[in-house]
């Protein structure tokens, strides 16, 4: 299995050359009756993306179930949110 080349560029949340991945995470605050849902999507350096994660899946993971909508869409973000996290650790640093 033939392993993909690591792309060097500016990273679009920092701005430092570094190796980058494409990345979407998904933020959900959940109200009753209102939902705030957030994504980041783009083309970050490793330490943006440990960043970004841990603050929108802490977030979600606290504020994300309160609403019916809300709920099930915390049941959607937080494994997504790991998944891309997961598959990003192969970038150096």
């Amino acid at each position: 299995m033939q392993q993909a080349a690591i792309v060097h560029t500016n990273c679009q949340k920092c701005g430092e050359l570094r190796p980058v991945k494409h990345v979407q995470f998904q933020q959900n605050i959940g109200l009753l009756v209102v939902r705030f849902p957030k994504t980041l999507s783009g083309v970050l350096c490793k330490p943006c993306i440990s960043s970004v994660f841990w603050q929108y899946t802490l977030i979600t993971l606290f504020l994300g179930w309160w609403g019916v909508i809300s709920f099930f869409h915390t049941l959607i973000a937080i494994p997504t949110n790991i998944v891309q996290f997961i598959q990003s650790r192969s970038l150096p640093t």
